[in-house]
């Protein structure tokens, strides 16, 4: 009797870290139909090498955020970014002269993010299409932001404008923004087992 009453918990145990699975795959999925990332791999972990990566993130971001910002949905950033790719490219290497012999490279492609927490706003783990720029090797660690909506920074003090965040409440659902804008331990735990769940 023991047995059978320990095996149906279990069992309903499964069955609610399933539901919470799907539900938490759903909403990762619907999320990256919506928002374009920002993916900068450093060539290593030296504290050099992640400092030119920031250098590089800096060029970049100043050069996009002006056109970027005028964006009013995902596609028109899609081509803002696709058709300035090269001179992403560029500018990333003009950049790196300064400081080393590396290369980068830069595509828009799809990338694989953990959970990232950006101040009062989380993004769950899985599958984003994002502008990806590989400097050297890629064998460092990587910085991320989003480009669309444009909720990217530079400065320590992480904090978003009024206007990025209701251009990120107009591309979402009412359910995904709740979502992703709350702290609660609930959403952390679906977070967590997304993040689990993409390994």
């Amino acid at each position: 009797m023991k047995k059978k009453s320990v095996f149906i918990i279990f069992f309903i145990f499964l069955l609610i870290s399933m539901a919470i699975t799907v539900n938490a795959v759903n909403t990762q999925k619907n999320l990256a139909n919506k928002v374009i990332r920002l993916h900068i791999i450093a060539n290593s972990d030296s504290k050099v090498d992640q400092e030119i990566k920031l250098k590089v993130r800096d060029e970049i971001i100043k050069e996009l955020s002006p056109m970027l910002v005028k964006a009013t949905n995902i596609a028109e950033s899609r081509e803002i970014i696709f058709s300035n790719i090269r001179n992403i490219e560029k500018i990333a290497n003009v950049t790196l002269k300064k400081y080393c012999d590396y290369t980068a490279s830069a595509i828009l492609t799809q990338s694989n993010f953990p959970t990232k927490n950006y101040n009062n706003i989380s993004f769950p783990a899985g599958e984003y299409e994002a502008l990806k720029v590989t400097i050297g090797e890629g064998k460092g660690k990587n910085w991320w932001c989003v480009m669309f909506p444009p909720l990217c920074f530079t400065n320590s003090s992480i904090s978003f404008s009024d206007e990025s965040i209701e251009t990120l409440k107009q591309n979402l659902s009412n359910e995904e923004f709740e979502l992703i804008s709350s702290k609660t331990p609930k959403v952390k735990v679906k977070f967590k087992i997304l993040e689990l769940f993409n390994k």
